[in-house]
């Protein structure tokens, strides 16, 4: 059997207001600031990495989910990678973004944690922009586009 880990760095934290948000509906008019810290991504690492090796499994599947789990920043993501590398067990990376804030330096940490990355569309300009927007109501399938030709080209 193969455990499949959801870990979300920033909990429902996001940097778009999107109309059908299930932590925007719960939490109305509030800011969601839980983040893990250094330490809480080690130990979680560390747990996972024991969890795998008492199964005597030598990997771990991790997605990475949100909110938008990129708002952890790149260099939480970089330490995380040592934190994996030095656990003794081959993690799988993936995550699942919204696509808005990706970049050259993104992509740099997706390869150098051999990272899936899975962008969410709500369909086309018409759809996505409608229900996937900034929190001030502007459309983003423009940059999330952007994102995903980026990510092809690397």
């Amino acid at each position: 059997m193969q455990f499949d880990f959801i870990l979300k760095p920033v909990g429902g934290k996001c940097n778009l207001g999107c109309s059908y948000c299930y932590y925007l509906q719960r939490l109305p008019g509030k800011t969601v600031k839980a983040s893990w810290s250094l330490d809480d991504a080690r130990s979680v690492i560390d747990q996972i990495a024991s969890l795998e090796k008492a199964r005597n499994s030598k990997q771990a599947r991790v997605t990475w989910h949100g909110g938008e789990p990129l708002l952890a920043r790149i260099r939480w993501f970089r330490r995380v990678r040592e934190f994996q590398s030095e656990s003794g067990v081959d993690f799988i990376n993936s995550i699942q973004t919204n696509g808005t804030l990706i970049d050259q330096r993104w992509i740099e940490v997706f390869k150098s944690m051999n990272t899936t990355v899975g962008i969410s569309i709500d369909g086309p300009d018409f759809i996505h922009n409608k229900q996937r927007h900034t929190k001030k109501g502007r459309g983003v399938l423009d940059i999330v586009l952007r994102s995903i030709d980026l990510c092809r080209e690397n």
